[in-house]
């Protein structure tokens, strides 16, 4: 169990953190950009495990590995919804 903000987070044991679940994850889609949101420490491992792709720290902004920042949810919906037209 993980402590995030606001939320206790549940895994089974043999998944050792979102880095190593985000890294196994993207491993089968090798030729895809990773692209990962998170808000809080939990979400660090992950931001270090997929460095080459797209991370985004969402929230107040601290220190992180996350390579961008969004101030909030909405933003993000804004950022994906851009993502996406560009990928048409």
């Amino acid at each position: 169990m993980l402590q995030g903000d606001l939320v206790w987070e549940i895994a089974p044991r043999e998944v050792r953190g979102k880095g190593v679940a985000a890294r196994r994850q993207f491993r089968a889609y090798r030729h895809a950009l990773p692209v990962y949101a998170g808000n809080d420490a939990t979400d660090e491992p992950a931001f270090q495990a997929l460095a080459r792709g797209v991370t985004i720290l969402v929230g107040p902004l601290r220190t992180s590995r996350a390579h961008f920042h969004l101030r909030n949810p909405a933003e993000l919906r804004r950022f994906l919804e851009n993502l996406l037209e560009e990928k048409r």
